[in-house]
């Protein structure tokens, strides 16, 4: 992950809108904002009966705090916003491995540091599946074929040619239900 996010950060370095890509300004408003509603700050604030427009002001006061970096903690001033913004730069993973005969647990890793993110990213990451097989496929793209973990990749059919892997005739992937019974 750190060198996957030293790579990132190199991509993002002339991106205005960094860490996002490709979303609207009002989509990346309405991110920050719930990332900054959800935070531990608002809820302080709430709790002391802050009005929500104190509490929105403070985000944009420069503030001494220490902040997450692969090379290790740093003391830093900046606005809580900023912090916010500085924060979602970060590529996240969780991983958990299982005997699949006992289906004990063998391995947990919810994150790249609870102390800063303090979300689990096996046991509250609603994902599916089929996602476990991501790593490898991206890993793979990003060795063999020089591609960045910020490349894009047109979802469409695709189509192996007559010849190719021995198929006889073009041949294109397509999701066949069939004998669907209601119980």
């Amino acid at each position: 992950m750190k060198n996957l996010q030293k790579q990132f950060f190199e991509e993002q370095k002339d991106n205005k809108n960094a860490p996002f890509l490709k979303i609207t300004p009002e989509e990346t408003k309405r991110i920050m904002d719930k990332a900054m509603r959800t935070s531990e700050r608002w809820r302080v604030m709430k709790d002391l009966d802050k009005t929500e427009d104190e509490i929105i002001a403070s985000f944009d006061i420069k503030t001494k705090m220490k902040v997450f970096s692969w090379k290790g903690e740093i003391d830093t001033l900046m606005t809580p916003i900023d912090s916010i913004r500085y924060y979602k730069h970060f590529l996240q993973t969780g991983v958990m491995s299982m005997e699949p005969q006992t289906g004990h647990i063998k391995a947990w890793v919810g994150g790249i540091d609870y102390k800063y993110f303090q979300y689990d990213h096996v046991g509250q990451g609603a994902r599916q599946v089929g996602s476990t097989f991501k790593p490898f496929v991206y890993a793979t793209a990003i060795e063999q074929l020089g591609m960045s973990p910020c490349d894009s990749i047109i979802d469409s059919p695709f189509t192996i040619p007559v010849g190719r892997h021995h198929v006889t005739a073009d041949w294109t992937p397509k999701i066949q239900i069939t004998n669907i019974v209601e119980w």
